[in-house]
């Protein structure tokens, strides 16, 4: 496993990155991951990044309502504070989890930028990593590219595709093997 700096130093240095290097990711910023998933990563040593909503911070997950998925809160920015002191990397999720093909892009700006600066403020740490809601990188992409080089992103990551191998030709197109009930990890790693 690796944390979010040998990470972002491997955008960088690939050859700092172990051959077979883990990054762990959760979406949404769920409570759950603090009374599910700590547990278990503190139990293993291992750490994780969380990327967060922003602006629904202590809210329920309302992206979730009309879906399969049930409606969960979201981390408060003091819950948030406990996982970063047990080494888990917040990041940014975007504001309001809306999809940035919907925006325009003076939104598509506020979306970046407050997302970033809320992090910033509320946990004094540098947010350099944003998960695109949806895995949505917006209907422009190199639109999107732009906005997140101004706002000081210095990678995002999608949702899904497969093993992300390094050297990363795109840090702003980061794959991602998403998890869940059907995944066959094991088949994937092979």
């Amino acid at each position: 496993m690796i944390d979010a700096a040998r990470f972002l130093r491997g955008l960088n240095d690939p050859g700092c990155l172990p051959d077979r290097g883990v990054l762990l990711t959760f979406d949404d910023g769920y409570q759950s991951i603090l009374c599910c998933a700590l547990p278990h990563l503190k139990e293993f040593g291992f750490a994780a990044v969380i990327f967060v909503p922003t602006g629904l911070a202590g809210d329920l997950s309302r992206f979730d309502a009309g879906t399969n998925e049930p409606m969960e809160p979201i981390c408060s920015w003091d819950e948030l504070r406990e996982l970063q002191h047990a080494g888990v990397s917040v990041e940014s999720h975007g504001v309001s989890h809306c999809a940035f093909s919907t925006m325009d892009r003076s939104r598509l700006v506020f979306e970046l930028e407050s997302s970033r600066n809320a992090i910033m403020k509320e946990l004094s740490a540098n947010s350099v990593m944003l998960a695109f809601p949806y895995g949505d990188p917006g209907s422009d992409y190199h639109l999107t590219m732009k906005a997140l080089v101004k706002a000081g992103y210095r990678c995002a990551f999608l949702y899904g595709g497969a093993l992300q191998s390094f050297l990363v030709c795109d840090p702003y197109r980061i794959a991602r093997v998403p998890m869940g009930r059907e995944t066959e990890l094991g088949q994937i790693l092979t």
